[in-house]
């Protein structure tokens, strides 16, 4: 077997297609579309429960931050 490298395995991308397709994954614009609305939902209910229920304020709060806020690096 020889260990040379032949080149890349997968053909050129067609235009308007992604350069780089990792693991042959190709999102769903409707799943995206989904998991966004279910996600503001939840958001949305976290908060509301936030407001109405005083002695869980601070755990929602910090739901609420959690969700919304940018992973660091």
């Amino acid at each position: 077997m020889s260990s040379t490298y032949r080149g890349p395995i997968n053909p050129n991308p067609g235009p308007g297609e992604a350069r780089i397709i990792i693991y042959s994954y190709v999102p769903s614009l409707a799943l995206g579309i989904i998991g966004a609305v279910t996600f503001l939902a939840t958001l949305a209910a976290n908060i509301v429960y936030m407001i109405r229920v005083k002695p869980h304020r601070i755990f929602h709060l910090l739901l609420a931050v959690g969700a919304v806020s940018p992973e660091l690096p």
